[in-house]
């Protein structure tokens, strides 16, 4: 699309996506890349949005830890006579390890950073997205333009620059009280309470956000809003519209079918089990499955 008044982003997997590789990069690098790439398709405002663990599901943890299981000792020994060197029950290549508690705590805005070793230190993902947050406030004191508005959502924090300027902050004060904490639960939040007010381009690399704006009720086939997934954009309008249905029983059972194709991050969905996903796809304009 063109570029849209507003920029929403979950910056929890844009982090991920741009603070990776094993060459070494300063946070004020990292943030340099995400706020004039974003800057290009904003007009008004861009609103980046941080995950608040304090406000966390209980069962995040339990599921977490289903996924994420201990390594099991006869894949530990492979790992070892492959070279490789275990932390925290964990294997690591020599060159990757996991940075300490020491070298974390002296890292600044302009420190270089092998970002895939802070990502899997321990409280290292906390430590990166706050020096990015930081350098993203830092790169608006120094590059913003007269118009331009900047909102970050962070835990127990929001920012917005010029400080003068409520705007689009106001709006979105309360935007994470009916979620769980999870930034992109946030930023779907965001493009129902600034759809209304213009262009909305949201960007992360979570499809989850197709689901949630699939059976959101704030979210119409006249909504000006477009998803920027790794390297697709999708329009709400043909997502909620065209490919949903008109009414919320139509929409919920096309996102019904949708999991049942592909799942979700903790199960296969029924194409793991013999089911095909081109049957299971057709079915999404079926009779509703739902009554509301």
């Amino acid at each position: 699309p063109e570029p849209c008044d507003y920029t929403v982003i979950d910056m929890c997997s844009e982090s991920r996506r741009m603070a990776c590789g094993k060459g070494a990069r300063s946070p004020v690098a990292i943030a340099t890349s995400i706020c004039r790439t974003s800057w290009k398709r904003t007009k008004k405002c861009l609103v980046l949005m941080f995950d608040d663990p304090g406000r966390m599901h209980a069962m995040r943890e339990v599921l977490h830890q289903k996924r994420y299981k201990p390594l099991s000792q006869e894949k530990i020994d492979a790992g070892l006579l492959a070279g490789k060197v275990v932390v925290d029950g964990k294997l690591y290549a020599p060159d990757m390890l996991p940075y300490t508690k020491k070298e974390m705590s002296a890292f600044d805005l302009r420190t270089d950073i092998v970002w895939p070793r802070l990502w899997s230190s321990r409280g290292g993902k906390d430590v990166a997205f706050r020096l990015i947050k930081d350098a993203c406030i830092y790169w608006h004191h120094e590059h913003s333009k007269p118009g331009q508005e900047f909102v970050v959502r962070y835990p127990g924090q929001l920012v917005s620059y010029p400080y003068s300027c409520p705007g689009a902050a106001e709006t979105l004060r309360s935007v994470s009280s009916d979620t769980f904490g999870e930034a992109d639960q946030m930023i779907a939040e965001a493009a129902k309470l600034l759809s209304p007010l213009g262009t909305v381009f949201l960007q992360t690399i979570d499809t989850d956000i197709i689901l949630q704006m699939l059976v959101s009720r704030g979210i119409y086939p006249t909504s000006r809003v477009w998803l920027r997934l790794m390297n697709e954009t999708v329009s709400a309008h043909g997502l909620v519209g065209l490919y949903g249905g008109e009414s919320i029983e139509q929409r919920l059972t096309a996102c019904f079918f949708l999991l049942c194709c592909n799942g979700v991050d903790y199960t296969c969905g029924l194409g793991g089990y013999g089911f095909y996903i081109t049957g299971l796809s057709s079915l999404a304009h079926s009779p509703p499955v739902f009554s509301v």
